[in-house]
């Protein structure tokens, strides 16, 4: 997601003055060239962008921080990162950090329990360079450190096209934009 440069300058200039409900800690920062946007979460900078793009683009993004709305399938034997618009053009294996923190945890507990499907903002590094993973499958690895805005789409972990439709229609394309709140 691209913003005039102008309008991300004066975010940060006016540091809240004229935005009130904007905090100096949750500005968002502008530092890439190509004017890049990116979020502040848990202490770390990670690179906005849509589901489809990251895996359209992974030179991009690989090794670095990134925040997307995304679909996440998982089971005993999968964990699969994935966005309904590019399904079937590389699969992202879901790995959570070990240092995951209390609030990531929290947050997930409301999935279910071995198997599941929702929709969410991850957070994390995504890992396109040193493949497979998982099961040898996987092409990517998104190590996420941060889980927030889940939204059960189903019970099961099953491939997409095996849910019903009207579980189908409820899961992320992988074109959402990251909605950063803002408290």
């Amino acid at each position: 997601m691209k913003l005039p440069f102008l309008f991300v300058l004066i975010i940060v200039m006016t540091n809240g003055i004229i935005f009130p409900q904007v905090k100096a800690s949750e500005i968002v920062i502008l530092s890439d060239p190509e004017f890049d946007l990116y979020v502040r979460e848990q202490g770390n900078n990670y690179m906005v962008t849509q589901y489809c793009d990251l895996i359209q683009n992974p030179k991009k993004y690989d090794g670095k921080n990134v925040a997307v709305r995304a679909a996440y399938r998982y089971g005993i034997e999968w964990q699969e990162l994935f966005g309904m618009k590019c399904l079937g053009q590389g699969k992202t294996w879901l790995e959570f950090a070990s240092k995951n923190n209390e609030n990531t945890h929290r947050t997930l507990r409301k999935a279910p329990r071995d198997q599941g499907t929702f929709n969410a903002t991850f957070y994390g590094k995504f890992n396109s360079a040193d493949g497979p993973h998982g099961d040898g499958s996987y092409v990517f690895k998104f190590e996420v450190e941060s889980v927030k805005d889940i939204k059960i789409v189903s019970k099961n972990g099953w491939e997409p096209n095996r849910l019903s439709e009207k579980e189908r229609k409820k899961i992320y394309q992988g074109n959402e934009e990251v909605h950063h709140n803002r408290k």
